[in-house]
């Protein structure tokens, strides 16, 4: 598997440098931020681990299967793949600060869960369903955030254009097009009939292969 920096070395020498310079800068949250909240790559580090599979499924489809209509340059397709989920970091989940009730502590502690000073009412919730479960309790793969509800789903696509923009990278229709469509049919707001572009059908479908590796479906 390709690291990032040998992905982003992939891209044309101007758009290499403004990529990793963002990417830089947001190294610390790569490293403590989940990719969903409950099913795949749900802890700390799991967005990082999540995306570079994503880039690497992509390279690995487009160089394996013929598409017809492919419109798409290899900057697109590492772009796309990059900041498909780049939402969900910048804006989408947030650390979630919901104190626990002081019976959700007991009852914690009555099945021998050791809690944490910083434990927040969802990170204890997720020790007792594991507990209960019969799953060992990691404490590094506990999530510690909670979905941003203030900003609606359909305004990822926008939030993308804007977090390229500010940090002046451009994105072409094919790469915005497979951004708002990553998620096939299951996009929010998509209308039946929306037919995907071959670089939006690619990006689904590393996707669906890396959230399939880990619990299924996101």
């Amino acid at each position: 598997m390709k690291t990032f920096e040998e992905m982003l070395a992939m891209l044309s020498q101007e758009c290499m440098a403004k990529v990793m310079a963002f990417h830089a800068r947001y190294a610390k949250e790569f490293s403590v931020m989940p990719a969903s909240l409950r099913r795949h790559h749900s802890w700390p580090g799991g967005y990082s681990e999540h995306v570079l599979e994503v880039m690497n499924n992509a390279l690995i489809i487009d160089a394996n299967v013929p598409l017809p209509r492919k419109n798409y340059t290899k900057d697109d397709l590492i772009l796309a793949s990059y900041f498909h989920d780049i939402d969900k970091l910048i804006c989408r989940y947030i650390a979630d600060a919901e104190k626990p009730t002081s019976r959700q502590v007991d009852f914690a502690r009555s099945l021998g869960i050791v809690l944490a000073p910083t434990e927040s009412k969802r990170s204890i919730s997720r020790k007792i369903e594991l507990k209960q479960a019969g799953q060992p309790i990691d404490p590094a793969k506990i999530f510690m955030f909670v979905y941003n509800n203030d900003i609606p789903s359909y305004f990822a696509p926008a939030m993308v254009c804007r977090i390229c923009y500010e940090n002046g990278i451009k994105l072409s229709d094919q790469a915005l097009h497979a951004i708002t469509f990553h998620e096939g049919g299951f996009t929010p707001g998509m209308e039946p009939h929306t037919e995907l572009q071959p670089l939006a059908a690619v990006i689904h479908a590393a996707d669906l292969l890396s959230t399939i590796g880990q619990n299924g479906a996101k």
